[in-house]
């Protein structure tokens, strides 16, 4: 019998990784580090906002990274500690370093003493949480499927990258420095915070759903392509002012998302197991009405 790699003895080292999902969140590092790449080989002339629009871009296509080696690993049966601290580091540098120096050459740099601060803070932040997220795990103290404490920082980092996206010729931007001076801020408290935000890994994709469920999926995903920056911001808005309300008023925002989760996901539609179910009650149900057919009417009583 094999021993398990958890119950190997400290002297005794695991040999080999499992390489899929290993590659995904390698991906993810390469996309971050090539975001930190293209931010610091930018130019002052006219191709620096072509720059800062692909680097964040990228920091995008990192997060859809992170989000696929997690789920692709408990598919596939391959997590493993070491998939976990890999994972865990990608994300600092991806999610956390990447950003950081996107926002503060993009914005940040204006504010000389008071805009590098703030870039640290960020990256503090998301470290602190991610650190945070892994003792949890370990101590299997928090086992929510249906929230997370404190901003994911994957979601952070989106939210900095639409922000450039939006207007990557800061100079010629509609958007005050001194908000998004005050975003890095709020973003980097909500990430250390306790506030509640969903995580969505609740929702099970196996089970059959109303055809409506389709049609406002894809009805979103068109929405989506014909404007990208400007729905996906509106999104990851509404996406940080619920977690943010949640604090606030934690039973009427849980009463607002059991209301969604009814009106997109609830609905009890009958598959192949509700058809069994249905199969075996059927026979009961006949017995007893043939119950009542044979049971002799009572006599009249007498006059």
């Amino acid at each position: 019998m094999k021993p398990n790699d958890n119950q190997l003895p400290p002297s005794v080292y695991p040999r080999g990784i499992y390489l899929l999902p290993s590659i995904l969140t390698g991906c993810n590092i390469v996309l971050g580090f090539y975001s930190i790449v293209l931010v610091l080989s930018r130019t002052n002339g006219e191709n620096a906002p072509l720059y800062y629009f692909r680097a964040g871009l990228l920091i995008i296509f990192a997060a859809c990274f992170d989000a696929i080696d997690g789920r692709v690993a408990r598919l596939t049966k391959t997590t493993s500690p070491f998939g976990a601290q890999l994972d865990s580091i990608a994300d600092v540098v991806s999610f956390g370093l990447a950003p950081s120096v996107l926002i503060y050459s993009w914005a940040l740099s204006s504010f000389t003493r008071f805009g590098w601060v703030a870039a640290l803070i960020y990256l503090l932040s998301g470290a602190i949480r991610l650190a945070r997220f892994n003792v949890l795990e370990d101590l299997h103290s928090y086992s929510s499927s249906q929230y997370f404490i404190g901003l994911p920082i994957p979601a952070a980092a989106i939210c900095i990258a639409l922000i450039v996206m939006l207007e990557p010729d800061f100079s010629q931007s509609y958007i005050p420095g001194i908000l998004v001076l005050s975003a890095v801020y709020m973003l980097s408290y909500l990430m250390v915070s306790k506030c509640r935000f969903r995580s969505f890994k609740d929702i099970d994709w196996r089970r059959r759903r109303p055809v409506g469920s389709l049609v406002i999926t894809m009805i979103l995903l068109g929405i989506i392509l014909h404007e990208p920056v400007y729905v996906l911001s509106l999104l990851m808005f509404v996406y940080v002012i619920s977690g943010m309300m949640m604090r606030l008023s934690p039973h009427w925002m849980g009463e607002r998302f059991e209301v969604l989760d009814k009106w997109f996901t609830g609905i009890r539609v009958l598959d192949d197991s509700d058809e069994k179910e249905l199969d075996q009650q059927e026979p009961d149900v006949e017995e007893n009405n043939s119950d009542e057919l044979t049971t002799p009417d009572e006599p009249p009583d007498p006059i």
